[in-house]
């Protein structure tokens, strides 16, 4: 199993700030392996970067597939307070695939301020499921849309 986790790097140039996904090392391994498991990981921001990258690795892996290349290795994403990212219908295209929906764990606590910005009246939703950890040690995991945003909301106050 290989675990990559994606990062940003940010500099600034003329008046323009430039943010670029550093992930050519992890592309190279993918085309390489692409029959290794996969876990993909990502903090905050992070995290939506993670999410991007997977659903990338699953379109990427659906087409080879549809070529008649088999892989029964899915890439796994994990994600840490990261903010929703998709609207309805990505939402349902995920939630519609059961290999990819199953691919996404987000892990969110109440400090994290990021995750907790959405809210039900956001245009974006939740996919995947969702584990939340409380400052006692409990957790409760959650993939109904409706109650996901429920504890998003209650998280804001």
């Amino acid at each position: 199993m290989v675990i990559i986790r994606p990062c940003i790097v940010y500099y600034s140039q003329s008046d323009l700030g430039h943010i670029y996904l550093v992930t050519h090392m992890a592309l190279i391994f993918v085309f390489q392996h692409i029959h290794t498991s996969l876990v993909v990981t990502g903090q905050y921001l992070g995290g939506y970067l993670a999410i991007l990258f997977t659903i990338w690795l699953q379109r990427t892996i659906d087409e080879k597939e549809s070529d008649g290349i088999k892989n029964n290795d899915r890439p796994f994403c994990i994600t840490f307070g990261s903010p929703l990212i998709g609207d309805e219908a990505l939402q349902c295209a995920i939630s519609d695939c059961p290999k990819w929906k199953s691919s996404f764990l987000n892990v969110v606590s109440k400090d994290d301020h990021i995750a907790s910005f959405s809210s039900s009246n956001s245009p974006y939703k939740p996919f995947g499921t969702f584990l939340f950890c409380t400052e006692s040690g409990g957790h409760a995991a959650f993939e109904a849309h409706e109650a996901i945003l429920k504890v998003l909301d209650l998280m804001r106050h």
